[in-house]
């Protein structure tokens, strides 16, 4: 049963003509019935893409606030991947825009690679009247905070917390439907806050795998650490998860003028146990004493841990 939201009087209060929204649905009798929807909702005018990349510059350029996208089990690769590159800040200006499925297939796999994916709703074909509006409304009021982690950044699905001392903290993200459809906040005062926000995911996924890279590199064999013949060894495929981890720290580092909630000292850590890493792999031109890698690891966990980190140290 599809669920039912909010009262009558708050939902007639949301004006989602004010939304920008972007529909990429090549299904016609699918498209047909969500732009039906829309229009209905006041949507005369949603943008629909001509081609992959048209959809990748609209997501870049067009600050939309919602994207609508169609998913078989054939695209869920595609769209999946696209959604997690959204919400991680690899594609778009804005990795909180509403992200919603429109499927013919709302069970599994579709249904968990994309929630998994970073999505915040889907919209099952067919739908019944006046669903489209009430779900949007829900997004705006209800929507999910976001949980950032060196894997998944989106909305939190948690039922229950995770095991240990120190679990993700939630944030509270910009959420464009709520504040264009109800608080009536004008396209470049959202942008500002979207712009805030994303330095601050970013800088928050930094750590995050920063501290992955650090505990990675404590589970690292002995043997591949250990000079052979007077020669230090480079670390191989089998480590190819750290290297991965400091490629994407590297990278974020980059696209950061200064980490807005990880202070400059751990920041600065964070790049320099990837740049380590990076100098051992085979990407690397010089390999310096690959002792030093855990030693900084150790380092870095004793100070940006947590009290399990530090007592899996001692042990």
């Amino acid at each position: 049963m599809m669920p039912s939201v909010q009262s009558t009087e708050t939902v007639e209060a949301a004006d989602l003509s004010l939304l920008t929204v972007c529909v990429w649905c090549p299904d016609p009798l699918v498209e047909e019935a969500l732009m039906a929807s829309l229009t209905a909702e006041g949507v005369t005018a949603p943008i629909k893409p001509q081609s992959w990349a048209h959809l990748q510059t609209i997501l870049s350029t067009g600050h939309p606030d919602v994207l609508y996208a169609l998913v078989s089990p054939a695209t869920l690769p595609q769209i999946a991947e696209l959604f997690r590159a959204i919400r991680t800040g690899d594609v778009g200006s804005n990795p909180f825009l509403a992200l919603d499925v429109v499927t013919r297939y709302p069970q599994s796999p579709v249904l968990e690679t994309m929630v998994d994916a970073g999505a915040d709703d889907i919209l099952p074909y067919h739908w019944p009247q006046h669903y489209v509006r009430e779900r949007l409304v829900h997004l705006a009021l209800k929507r999910k905070k976001f949980v950032i982690t060196s894997a998944y950044v989106g909305p939190d699905r948690r039922r229950t917390p995770r095991p240990g001392d120190q679990p993700e903290p939630l944030f509270d993200v910009p959420n464009p439907v709520k504040a264009k459809a109800v608080d009536g906040i004008s396209t470049d005062d959202l942008i500002a806050q979207i712009e805030v926000a994303r330095d601050q995911m970013l800088a928050e996924r930094m750590g995050r795998l920063g501290l992955y890279l650090a505990r990675c590199v404590m589970d690292i064999r002995e043997t591949t650490l250990a000079p052979r013949d007077g020669m230090v060894m480079p670390l191989t495929q089998d480590d190819k998860r750290i290297i991965a981890a400091s490629t994407t720290i590297n990278s974020l580092a980059s696209r950061l003028d200064g980490p807005a909630r990880w202070s400059a000292s751990a920041a600065n850590e964070t790049i320099r146990l990837a740049r380590l890493v990076m100098a051992l792999s085979h990407e690397g031109t010089e390999h310096p004493d690959p002792k030093a890698l855990q030693v900084a690891a150790r380092q870095y966990l004793n100070r940006f841990g947590s009290t399990a980190d530090t007592t899996a140290l001692q042990n």
